[in-house]
């Protein structure tokens, strides 16, 4: 009798054991099951905001690689198979990935080209303009989207979706609240960037853009043009030429250099470094820091 009661007591502790473990682990088999892809770091910074610990998100391109020089190797693709959702940018940012979601879509893995839900704007009114997520009202939008996919894939997480859309979509009103009032009253309109990352950026607060290079990290700048704009940084009385974090700032340097004006970072938060990583910045708090800088170049009150 005593054995009986023994066993009893064992099995029913055993039991209660296995169901709080059980309690504990179901929530991360649940998220686990979604996998959500992106090609690259605005677009994995959104997805994982409107998602939260209901999926894991895997961003594609490498911490401190810029997106423009980045192609993944084939066994890195391979992983991408096992995701329930692909997210790209496309407009040439990624063509890996333009290339990669015509396989995944005949595979039954939902894709979402984030260009094709946006207006673009054109560049010398020739190639599109990636570069959207550089307004943050635009990204409200880029929200939304990656909002729907995901109640699409999974409509039990709807009420979780919807509440993180709008959570992320605040922050994002606040943002461009912030540099609305911040850039309002300005000594200068006018900005010299590394490449054409910021006419998003300029048309929604009203700047002057001059880019170093074209649409790509990848293009070179002749010493005509650097002769150019170091003209047109004289000419504009500026005082700062701006250089992105992922990209040598060789050029911007060389310019400075020779229109006698100093350098400062304007980042188009196409990718995090590892002292960003260290430091826990994200898109918002890159974007803010934008905001400082151009303060700053621009003699804003």
């Amino acid at each position: 009798m005593k054995y009986n009661k023994a066993s009893s007591r064992f099995i029913l502790a055993l039991s209660t054991i296995s169901m709080v473990l059980m309690l504990l682990l179901f929530p991360r088999i649940v998220h686990a099951e979604i996998k959500i892809t992106a090609s690259f770091y605005p677009l994995a910074f959104i997805a994982q905001s409107v998602a939260g610990s209901n999926a894991e998100v895997i961003n594609m391109t490498p911490t401190g690689v810029e997106p423009h020089e980045f192609e993944p190797k084939l066994s890195t693709l391979k992983g991408v198979y096992s995701s329930r959702l692909f997210i790209y940018n496309g407009a040439g940012v990624d063509l890996w990935a333009e290339k990669l979601s015509v396989d995944l879509k005949k595979k039954g893995i939902e894709t979402v080209n984030m260009t094709s839900h946006m207006t673009l704007l054109k560049v010398e009114g020739k190639s599109a303009d990636p570069h959207f997520w550089l307004d943050p009202v635009l990204v409200k939008k880029e929200v939304e989207v990656i909002r729907d996919a995901l109640i699409k894939i999974d409509p039990a997480g709807r009420a979780t979706y919807e509440k993180n859309a709008a959570d992320i979509s605040s922050k994002l009103n606040t943002l461009n609240s912030k540099f609305v009032t911040g850039l309002k009253t300005c000594k200068h309109k006018d900005i010299i960037v590394t490449h054409s990352a910021f006419q998003y950026m300029a048309a929604r607060y009203g700047l002057n853009v001059f880019s170093i290079l074209g649409l790509s990290t990848l293009e070179e700048a002749s010493p005509k043009k650097l002769a150019e704009l170091s003209n047109i940084v004289k000419e504009k009385k500026m005082k700062y030429v701006f250089y992105e974090s992922l990209v040598s700032p060789k050029l911007a340097e060389t310019l400075a250099n020779e229109a006698g004006v100093k350098t400062l970072t304007l980042n188009p938060c196409e990718g995090l470094t590892d002292d960003d990583v260290k430091a826990d910045r994200d898109y918002l708090s890159l974007m803010e820091n934008n905001l400082k800088n151009l303060k700053t170049a621009l003699e804003c009150n």
